[in-house]
Formats: structure tokens, C-alpha cells, sequence
């Protein structure tokens, strides 16, 4: 039997990468798997977003939408060891992409920003 053309990945879920990540210098430095973090964060922030536009304010608060995931989780789904995912963690936070506050004593809220647009000279 043909498959008919994308057939093979219909009910998949996929990763979107921000080309504003991979075009603009500022976040040159992240590197495949920092773009690739974030990418991960902004798909679940989209989740929270989603349920409290649907009236689920569970992951929402004063400063927005956030997410909890921990370092150890996302230093497995990267193939990382936690000290890396810290450091990628760190970059992400310097370059404005991300914003990390403490909640409680283990939980962490992590609050999702836009990257910047690409320099039009670029």
C-alpha cells in the first residue's frame, strides 16, 4: 500500500525551533541543544497558556503564564548531564529568554519570553 505524502507522521508531535534563535547573534551562542531548551520550554509555557485561555489558571499567576520542569527532567531529554543543562539554563536566563523564580523549596517557576526579532542587516 502507497503512503500518501506526510502519512508517516501524522499524530506525531514535533519541536518547533524559533528562527530568530538560529538567525540573530545574540543567540548564536546557545548553540543547538540552548535553542533546542528553549524550544522545549516555549512548547510547554504554550500548554499553560492554552488552559488559562480555557479557564484552567493552575499554571498562571500575576507575571503570566509559567512552567515547572525540573533541571534533572530536561537534562535527560537532552542527553545532558546537569551540570550542562545548569549552564544552558544560565545562558537562557542571561540572554532574556527566559526567567527562573524559586517556589517553594524545590519547584522552580520558569516564565517564557519572546526572543528578539533578527536585525533586519542580518
Amino acid at each position: 500500500m502507497m503512503k500518501l505524502k506526510g502519512e508517516d507522521t501524522m499524530g506525531r508531535a514535533f519541536v518547533s525551533i524559533n528562527t530568530d534563535l538560529v538567525n540573530n547573534p545574540k543567540y548564536r551562542s546557545l548553540g543547538t541543544t540552548g535553542w533546542f531548551l528553549y524550544s522545549l520550554y516555549e512548547q510547554r509555557q504554550q500548554v499553560s497558556q492554552y488552559h488559562s485561555l480555557n479557564g484552567d489558571k493552575t499554571f498562571t499567576d500575576n507575571n503570566g503564564a509559567f512552567i515547572y520542569f525540573s533541571n534533572e527532567e530536561a537534562a535527560d531529554i537532552l542527553g545532558v548531564s546537569l551540570r550542562k543543562l545548569t549552564q544552558l539554563r544560565k545562558q537562557l536566563i542571561e540572554c532574556g529568554l527566559i526567567k527562573v523564580v524559586r517556589h517553594g523549596l524545590r519547584n522552580f517557576k520558569i516564565y517564557v519570553n519572546q526572543p528578539e526579532l533578527t536585525p533586519d542587516d542580518v
